[in-house]
């Protein structure tokens, strides 16, 4: 199922989950999927630079959009909402944002979020490629958030921890 219309308003937590809601536009298909000629379909600045350029959407289409909700998340900007990421009176219009997803690359999220982890970094970075076939699958954005949150407890940590008293 390619979702087309993935940001952080069809992303709901419940229950220590987060869900992936609205289905609304989605399509299935092992494919890409293609819309009629001229129209785009989605939410802009969420929208994959291969929409843009009105060629098929796939997985990597929503990967790309999940990249720009973590931006989002990191930032409090979309990775294309200002001309110049340490200006932030540089602000595209929607349209412009549209325009520039075609062929920009956008920037880090360090570049606006200095303390942003580096792991997290360079996969917002691989999720954001303006090539779809330099993007992630899903299964490697999973496992990367996976193995880098997973708590690194080791038998050494835990025979340093005190004792419980009883």
């Amino acid at each position: 199922i390619v979702h087309r219309d993935l940001k952080p308003e069809n992303v709901m937590a419940y229950a220590g989950t987060a869900l992936i809601i609205d289905f609304g536009i989605s399509k299935s298909g092992q494919t890409g999927v293609r819309t009629a000629a001229g129209v785009i379909l989605g939410t802009p600045g969420y929208i994959a630079p291969e929409a843009v350029r009105e060629e098929p959407v796939t997985g990597g289409s929503d990967i790309y959009a999940l990249g720009v909700t973590f931006f989002e998340l990191l930032t409090g900007v979309r990775p294309l909402q200002r001309v110049d990421a340490e200006d932030p009176t540089s602000t595209r219009t929607r349209m412009e944002e549209l325009l520039a997803m075609r062929d920009v690359t956008p920037p880090a999220p360090s570049a606006l979020a200095p303390d942003c982890p580096r792991w997290v970094d360079a996969l917002v970075e691989r999720m954001l490629a303006t090539n779809p076939l330099e993007r992630p699958m899903w299964s490697e954005v999973a496992e990367e958030i996976t193995h880098c949150l997973r708590p690194r407890i080791t038998e050494q940590t835990i025979r340093s921890l005190p004792a419980m008293a009883s």
